[in-house]
């Protein structure tokens, strides 16, 4: 593993808030999914 590699690592770059706020806006998403999808049922 060495840093020199040429691959960035996005935590580095953005801290572990970037994924944070990028689960609990895919977890908003499904859920308005399933809301509409409930609605429509």
């Amino acid at each position: 593993m060495s840093e020199q590699s040429g691959r960035h690592d996005p935590v580095r770059y953005y801290g572990p808030w970037t994924w944070i706020v990028g689960m609990l806006l895919g977890a908003a998403i499904m859920y308005l999914m399933f809301v509409l999808a409930d609605g429509f049922g």
